[in-house]
C-alpha cells in the first residue's frame, strides 16, 4: 500500500524545476500521446480501435486552458473502407501504432486511424490564434513506401485545418514524408522523402492561419496524428498510402512554454527552437541503443496486406 508524508514545511527555492510526467514536457503543453509511456492509458499489445485514452500532459493542459483535466483526453477512430482487405492495425513489439494500408484492396471512401482530442482541448487549440503560437510534432517510421505515382495530395499526417477548404485554409498540415511546397508556419521539417524502416520525426511552428480561421469547432478540423487516409487526401491515396508506426505526438502552446533563453522566455521563434532541440534530443535517445524504441519490431506489411 502506498504512503504520502507531508512535511510542514515549504520550498523556497523557486529555481528548482517542475516535475512533469515526461521529459519533452513544459507548462505550455497540451497535448501528448507517447506509445510507451506508462500514462498513455494504452493497453499492451492491444490496439485501441475506439473509447476515451488519456492525454499524458492533461493536467498541464487543465492548468494551461483553465478546464477539468478530464475533458482534455483524446479518443481514436478506426475506419476501413473495405475491412480486412483494406487497412490493418496493430502494436509493434515496443509499442508502437502499426497501420498498413494495402495497396491494391482499397474501396471508395477512407481507411485511417485516428487521434481526435475532445471539444475543450479542440476549444483550447482553435483559440490559440492568433495571438501565441502553436508547436507540433511526430515521431514515426515509414514501413512502406506510398506510391507516388500519379499522387497530387499525399495524406497529410497532422493538421488544424478549416474542413470547408483544407489544404486552402489551415493553421498547419504536413505530408507523411515532407512539407506543402508552400510556406507553412514560420519553422517546418522534413523536406524530403526519408528512407523506409528509419526513424522520423516531422515538426511545425505557426502562429497565424493561412486564409479563412473556423468560426468554431464545426468547421475546425484538428489531428495530432493520422495514420491512413481520409477527409481531404482520402480520394488521392486510394492504394496508394504508406504504412507506418505513430511513436510520439505533441502539441506546445509556444506562448507558456519559457524554454528560451534560460527559461525567462523569448520570442515565438525562439520557443520553437528550444522545444524542437528537446524533442530532437528525446528522438535521438530513444531510437539508439539501449533507448525505448530501440530494435522494434512488427509484421512486414506486404504479408499483412498487398
Amino acid at each position: 500500500m502506498p504512503y504520502a508524508l507531508k512535511l510542514d514545511a515549504a520550498v523556497s527555492d523557486t529555481t528548482l524545476p517542475i516535475l512533469y510526467p515526461d521529459a519533452g514536457m513544459s507548462p505550455g503543453t497540451l497535448f501528448l500521446f507517447d506509445a510507451a509511456h506508462s500514462q498513455s492509458g494504452l493497453t499492451a499489445g492491444v490496439v485501441p480501435t475506439s473509447g476515451t485514452f488519456t492525454n499524458i500532459a492533461r493536467d498541464t493542459a487543465a492548468a494551461a486552458l483553465g478546464k477539468s483535466a478530464s475533458l482534455l483526453d483524446w479518443t481514436v477512430e478506426y475506419v476501413r473502407s473495405a475491412g480486412d482487405t483494406s487497412f490493418k492495425v496493430e502494436r509493434t513489439a515496443k509499442g508502437g501504432i502499426h497501420a498498413v494500408s494495402s495497396q491494391v484492396g482499397q474501396a471508395a471512401g477512407a481507411d485511417y486511424w485516428r487521434i481526435t482530442p475532445l471539444a475543450d482541448l479542440r476549444q483550447g487549440l482553435l483559440d490559440a490564434v492568433p495571438g501565441s503560437a502553436l508547436f507540433a510534432i511526430n515521431w514515426y517510421i515509414i514501413t512502406r513506401l506510398g506510391i507516388t505515382t500519379g499522387n497530387g495530395a499525399p495524406q497529410s499526417m497532422m493538421h488544424m485545418v478549416n474542413s470547408s477548404s483544407s489544404t486552402a485554409n489551415f493553421l498547419y498540415f504536413t505530408y507523411f514524408d515532407r512539407f506543402n511546397p508552400s510556406a507553412i508556419g514560420f519553422m517546418r521539417g522534413p523536406t524530403a522523402l526519408g528512407p523506409a524502416n528509419t526513424p522520423a520525426m516531422t515538426y511545425v511552428g505557426a502562429s497565424a492561419w493561412t486564409n479563412s480561421k473556423p468560426a468554431s469547432l464545426a468547421t475546425f478540423y484538428v489531428t495530432p496524428a493520422i495514420l491512413g487516409r481520409e477527409t481531404a487526401w482520402a480520394g488521392f491515396n486510394q492504394n496508394k498510402s504508406p504504412s507506418l508506426i505513430l511513436y510520439r505526438s505533441k502539441i506546445e502552446d509556444l506562448s507558456k512554454t519559457k524554454r528560451a533563453n534560460n527559461g525567462a522566455g523569448g520570442t515565438f521563434a525562439e520557443e520553437a527552437a528550444a522545444a524542437l532541440a528537446v524533442e530532437q534530443a528525446l528522438f535521438t535517445s530513444a531510437f539508439a541503443s539501449g533507448g525505448k524504441f530501440y530494435g522494434d519490431t512488427w509484421s512486414d506489411p506486404a504479408v499483412l496486406l498487398p
